[in-house]
């Protein structure tokens, strides 16, 4: 079994805690003990969704060792606060998680190329951390573009990458929703994990558990 995942997107937006929260649903239905990490967060509630879907009560400062108030790029939100940024912080909260848990389901902030730092990205931060990328995109008209954009530049950088789940951000399901994540995995031939239906807010965190994904291949892939 591999001991983790990171989940990333092709957006800011487009769904990665929802897809970090299936993954978590499935996975302990399949009777896997699964921690989380949020390593830099900015603005919102990600962490806690997080633990919720895990079931976990791990002490914050490991599950989000970097938390800024403003809901902007790392970058600029930490410049904002002051927040002086040390991976390895991250990667001792990670290890010390790791040795509780089973499996690790790490979620990034906005997309690879997301500035934490002037010289240190989201995918720098992947490859310190020595987890398999899973990538959300979404399924609406755009995604093709954005997505293999994403894989091409994890793989320029030689980061492993698991698969994609795609997430579907409208009621209305349009041909590019009904035909792209075929297309992408055509064209890239990487593995479709999962599709999510359009989930409104008050029903993604009971619906978490009956969305299926491809537990298999992210475990043992």
């Amino acid at each position: 079994m591999k001991k983790g995942i990171f989940v990333t997107g092709t957006d800011t937006g487009i769904g990665k805690t929802v897809a970090a929260c299936c993954i978590l649903g499935a996975l302990r239905l399949k009777g896997v003990d699964c921690g989380v990490m949020k390593p830099v967060q900015c603005g919102g509630d990600d962490s806690r969704r997080l633990m919720r879907a895990a079931g976990v009560n791990d002490p914050m400062e490991l599950i989000n060792p970097f938390y800024s108030k403003y809901p902007y790029a790392p970058l600029t939100a930490f410049k904002k606060e002051k927040i002086r940024f040390n991976k390895n912080k991250i990667i001792a909260a990670l290890r010390r998680l790791s040795q509780r848990h089973q499996f690790m389901v790490v979620e990034g902030a906005g997309g690879l190329l997301a500035p934490i730092t002037e010289n240190y990205f989201i995918s720098d931060l992947v490859l310190d951390l020595g987890l398999a990328l899973v990538i959300t995109a979404s399924s609406g008209l755009g995604t093709i573009n954005h997505t293999l954009l994403s894989v091409e530049y994890a793989r320029a950088r030689k980061i492993k990458i698991a698969g994609i789940i795609f997430n579907n951000l409208s009621k209305d399901k349009s041909i590019s929703e009904k035909t792209n994540p075929k297309i992408i995995q055509k064209i890239c031939g990487l593995a479709v994990l999962g599709v999510i239906p359009y989930l409104s807010d008050a029903a993604r965190e009971n619906k978490f558990c009956g969305v299926k994904i491809d537990i298999d291949k992210i475990l043992n892939g």
